[in-house]
């Protein structure tokens, strides 16, 4: 999951194992794909794999080309949570799990630079943002920790927990990705708030003068400057929404030529193999300056085509505005809010798609099954 470079040699046969376990789970599963209630999932699997076959037609991408594919079929193995009816507090273990383990292994890679251990590129450190910058994947769930954090505070009183929250964001700052530290401090406070209604004016004023000290007090601070001038430097250029930001101007490029035939622009291009014309194509736009991991649901357009960011707004509408769900458990909405929000220029919702879907899960499941808790919607 992190691309530990101790097993990079061993890729195929790891992929190869988690395509059997696939299959499995999906079999495994077969019961509920008549399930009214995940249907919406279900048509974004059947999306996906149509992704699948008519990258093969299209683009001449072998059939082994479904190991590429395993992060974006995440939807079996919640399949396989609801078919289980897994415990939705073993689960939620898992998430916390996964979530600390990363925190290790980013600590561990601070302490071998400049030897990269964990990443997907040889060319994963850079210093061009003031601080280390690591491409691992699943560090933009990480901050899943400060909301469970927040929520155990909520519920515990306990400032332990507050701490740990803060300490958790500290981590998200030195990761110098500015949507995860944007998006993950505004839901954080989001949640906050919501969670204190009665207390939302003090601790807004609270949090304006702790912000303007927060500036005063960093002026100097090197990863703050340098970020500000990543920032800066990235919105030169226009393009035709008389936007000077890179970012739009790729999407623009993205939308206009990159899908161009009917199939394409419904189930989009798919997920490239090396030595495809589809890695061809993608690698001509990267070498303009178009990265599909910048651009977030266009780069879901791009690859999975538009009834797939169809049915992802329309599951996540769902979940975050529909889904009644135990105050415990609320967290977790801010957490997807997150996520959504960041993947608006970035790539954080369907890279590691598992973890979404194992929050969705916890989410759908108590929201089916009822509680005797309070019961809140957002």
């Amino acid at each position: 999951m992190f691309y530990y470079e101790g097993v990079a040699g061993y890729t195929f046969i790891m992929g190869v194992i988690a395509l059997f376990i696939y299959i499995y789970m999906f079999f495994k599963s077969a019961l509920i794909y008549g399930s009214v209630y995940y249907r919406t999932e279900l048509y974004i699997a059947l999306s996906t794999f149509t992704t699948y076959l008519l990258s093969i037609i299209m683009f001449g991408q072998s059939p082994t080309i479904i190991s590429a594919y395993l992060i974006p079929f995440s939807f079996v193995p919640y399949f396989f949570l609801v078919k289980t009816n897994a415990d939705t507090k073993t689960v939620e273990k898992v998430l916390v799990t996964i979530s600390v383990l990363y925190i290790f292994c980013w600590l561990y890679q601070v302490s071998q630079i400049p030897h990269v251990v964990f990443g997907e590129r040889d060319d994963a450190i850079d210093n061009d943002r003031g601080f280390a910058r690591f491409y691992i994947a699943t560090k933009e769930h990480l901050p899943f920790l400060i909301f469970y954090f927040l929520s155990c505070y909520t519920k515990r009183k306990d400032f332990l927990y507050a701490v740990l929250a803060f300490l958790v964001f500290g981590v998200v700052i030195f990761h110098v990705a500015r949507q995860m530290i944007v998006w993950s401090g505004l839901m954080a406070f989001a949640y906050i708030i919501y969670m204190n209604k009665k207390n939302a004016k003090k601790i807004i004023a609270f949090a304006i003068v702790g912000g303007v000290a927060f500036f005063i007090m960093t002026a100097h601070f090197t990863i703050l400057n340098d970020l500000i001038a990543v920032t800066e430097n990235s919105t030169g250029g226009s393009n035709e929404f008389g936007m000077g930001n890179i970012r739009f101007e790729a999407m623009s490029k993205f939308i206009s030529d990159f899908n161009t035939n009917i199939l394409s622009i419904l189930f989009g291009s798919g997920y490239a193999a090396v030595g495809t014309s589809l890695y061809s194509k993608i690698t001509w736009f990267a070498n303009q300056g178009y990265y599909i991991s910048d651009v977030g649901f266009v780069g879901l357009y791009v690859s999975q085509g538009l009834v797939s960011v169809i049915l992802y707004s329309v599951l996540l509408f769902k979940v975050l505005f529909k889904c009644k769900v135990p105050k415990e458990y609320l967290y977790l909405k801010f957490y997807i809010g997150y996520i959504v929000l960041s993947y608006l220029g970035s790539h954080a919702l369907t890279s590691n798609l598992i973890l979404i879907m194992i929050a969705i899960y916890i989410l759908k499941h108590t929201s089916k099954n009822g509680t005797r808790d309070y019961i809140l919607s957002t």
